[in-house]
């Protein structure tokens, strides 16, 4: 199982890692949309930033590839509260975990991302670390 923690600023949250392992830098941005997270992590406005999605559970309908916005990820890291592993929509290809992975791409799960988004909202811009682990 991987670890992974999240430096935004000064604070650093502790969560589940998922993805490729690897260091992950970016500015640190926030989506409340309820659905379209294929969309938002292949839209190409999201280059070089890491994505959080304020919604709690993410991954539930899967990944395929006709739902994408170009031609892969572009964020480079993925913040989420919950990862659903076990998608249920009958058009899904993967799972948002696998297709992460393949993209070459490291998430957190398991942090609150109220706080985070939060943080956001009150110091505005803000610069974030990942680290994705095997052993961390």
């Amino acid at each position: 199982m991987k670890s992974a923690v999240l430096t935004v600023g000064r604070k650093k949250f502790h969560g589940r890692g998922f993805g490729k392992a690897g260091t992950y830098k970016g500015e640190l941005v926030f989506n409340t949309a309820m659905t379209g997270y294929v969309e938002a992590i292949t839209d190409p406005s999201y280059i070089g930033q890491m994505l959080l999605f304020t919604y709690p559970l993410i991954g539930n309908y899967g990944v395929n590839r006709a739902w994408m916005q170009s031609s892969g990820a572009k964020v480079s890291g993925l913040i989420v509260h919950e990862l659903c592993r076990h998608p249920y929509h009958f058009e899904s290809e993967c799972t948002l975990e696998e297709f992460i992975e393949k993209e070459g791409i490291g998430g957190v799960e398991g942090v609150d991302t109220r706080a985070i988004t939060q943080l956001i909202r009150t110091h505005g811009t803000m610069s974030a670390t990942l680290v994705v682990s095997e052993d961390l």
